[in-house]
């Protein structure tokens, strides 16, 4: 996960890869080695942290060849929503340091449960975003810079599509052209859950015998990310 002149930490999750729904359990362990002979290390904690981007639209005035005129220019903002911090390792009460011994690689687990209700991983880099990731923090004493390491989450929501109403109707959307030409795409059912393949059927009408080339289906995602707070 990384490492500086002084320590090591390798964050290893209790599944193959690193994509969680929320209200899970998140578990694995923690590997520290320590590479100072002298370093000073008071805890280990671990952070879970969400964040949101977008952008907005602001005006300012500038000045250009001795004129006053009104700019455009897009703002971006960050909003942090999430932070959860669990310790997985500290010093007992008495001591001045946790006891650790350079060149020895310790294994630590840890466990930390979710919130229920999370928005979905949205493109992690460009605006607007929601990325999650997990952090590791060495806490040190305070005339040392505490060292930080951060592994990126994706998270989804945890839907049971039982319980929405009409997700399991089947579904019939259709087009007709100026040559009469009609088609009808037929879904078995409107709601999805990731990695889940949809299946549709095809139906055309073409009373005229026109020649078709090829057939276009786009499928849109739509979005929307807004602050509720007051």
């Amino acid at each position: 996960m990384g490492n500086n002149n002084s320590s090591r930490v390798v964050l290893t999750f209790d599944r193959l890869n690193s994509n969680f729904l929320a209200g899970e359990l998140v578990s694995g362990s923690v590997q520290f080695e320590m590479l100072e002979q002298f370093d000073k290390v008071h805890a280990v904690y671990l952070e879970i942290v969400g964040e949101a981007g977008y952008t907005t639209e602001e005006r300012r005035t500038i000045t250009v060849d001795a004129k006053q005129k009104v700019e455009i220019y897009a703002k971006n903002h960050n909003v942090l929503f999430l932070k959860t911090r669990i310790t997985v390792k500290r010093r007992e009460a008495g001591e001045q340091n946790l006891p650790l011994v350079p060149g020895i690689i310790y294994n630590w687990p840890f466990q930390v449960q979710l919130p229920q209700h999370l928005p979905p991983t949205l493109h992690e880099v460009d605006y607007p975003y929601i990325k999650y990731y997990i952090q590791s923090v060495i806490d040190r004493p305070w005339y040392k810079r505490n060292s930080e390491w951060k592994h990126a989450l994706s998270i989804f929501p945890d839907m049971n599509l039982q319980y929405i109403p009409d997700v399991q109707q089947l579904a019939q959307f259709s087009n007709a052209n100026r040559e009469e030409i009609d088609i009808q795409i037929i879904f078995p059912k409107l709601g999805y859950v990731p990695n889940e393949t949809l299946v549709s059927t095809i139906e055309i009408k073409n009373p005229n015998q026109i020649t078709i080339k090829h057939i276009q289906i786009f499928l849109y995602q739509h979005y929307r990310i807004q602050n509720n707070a007051r």
